[in-house]
């Protein structure tokens, strides 16, 4: 009996296997990059419209965007959005009290950290620095006529 055909048929099935689970793990983690991406534009637009405009509608979509973050975003990027949304608070609460944030700054850079987790976890291989993050950050938060705004 020829084993020849027999072994190349082997080989080839195994291959083809092979290559068809490699690639169905590499789509996987590539659909998860892309939920990842849309979950980290979905939040930061959404805060954004948040703190241009306050109401019912912009809050909803606020906390669904945080909502479907906490269920793909890495366990960085969840820890300082957490952080970020616990600053934000307190210093809600401080304004609320004192009628002024005694350091804005630090909302800042709460903003400026999450960003860049969010950054590092889409692109493994970023060079950016949290330095650079908060030089490039497109806001700066401010109050006028009672309420935070974004520039």
């Amino acid at each position: 009996m020829e084993w020849a055909p027999v072994i190349v048929t082997l080989i080839a099935t195994l291959g083809g296997a092979c290559t068809y689970l490699w690639q169905k793990h590499v789509d996987q983690g590539n659909d998860l990059l892309r939920q990842k991406r849309t979950a980290y534009i979905n939040l930061l637009v959404s805060l954004n419209r948040h703190l241009t405009e306050r109401n019912l509608d912009n809050l909803s979509k606020l906390n669904q965007a945080r909502a479907e973050l906490f269920l793909v975003a890495s366990d960085d990027v969840a820890k300082s959005v957490g952080s970020f949304f616990t600053e934000k608070r307190l210093a809600k609460l401080e304004e609320a009290e004192t009628g002024d944030v005694s350091n804005p700054d630090t909302l800042l850079d709460y903003y400026a950290e999450m960003t860049l987790a969010m950054r590092q976890d889409c692109f493994e291989k970023s060079k950016f620095e949290i330095n650079d993050a908060r030089d490039c950050m497109p806001i700066a938060f401010s109050n006028e006529d009672d309420r935070m705004i974004v520039r």
